[in-house]
């Protein structure tokens, strides 16, 4: 039974991004807010989903919803939240996770926005996830910790299982 539940999983994954045109995840930030918008028809036109099953980060839940859009919207400092500096940006990184209700395994999107540095550039903050950005994330459990994490700290890019490039360290956002 788990092997057809996490084969239609898997399904899902490879079959989420539709070619509607119509971005799935905006993301728009400045130096002290993060702001994610997800369609509720993400993966499919008519599935819609769950508030409890998007979360930003580590495990923020939705701050608002329409019938068809989840917001997320934090401060820079929640949510797991990182920043990197550049000479002529700042680049605020963050991820969607979605875990489905009732099925172990979940799916992550890494999120990046773009704060120029240059004055001329300010009306250019929003960006849009790249469709390619989709990790399946398998968890365990530590007994050390009390915490779930990914085995050794890694989890698996899901676009063909082949590239195995993404590594973020997770117990440290954990233990803050």
């Amino acid at each position: 039974m788990k092997a057809v539940v996490s084969s239609g999983l898997l399904l899902l994954i490879f079959g989420m991004w539709r070619c509607s045109g119509i971005e799935p995840v905006s993301v728009e930030c400045d130096y002290f807010k993060l702001r994610v918008i997800a369609k509720r028809a993400l993966f499919y036109p008519d599935e819609l989903i769950h508030h409890d099953e998007l979360f930003l980060g580590p495990g923020c839940p939705v701050t608002s919803m329409t019938p068809s859009e989840l917001e997320f919207s934090y401060e820079l400092s929640f949510c797991g939240t990182f920043i990197e500096h550049a000479f002529d940006r700042t680049i605020v990184n963050n991820w969607i996770t979605y875990k489905p209700r009732n099925i172990s395994l979940s799916a992550e999107l890494q999120l990046q926005c773009v704060i120029p540095r240059h004055p001329y550039d300010v009306d250019n903050l929003q960006r849009h996830a790249p469709p390619q950005c989709w990790f399946l994330v398998l968890k365990r459990y530590c007994n050390i910790c009390g915490h779930f994490h990914l085995p050794e700290n890694w989890s698996k890019p899901f676009f063909g299982w082949k590239n195995d490039s993404f590594q973020r360290t997770f117990h440290s956002l954990f233990h803050r």
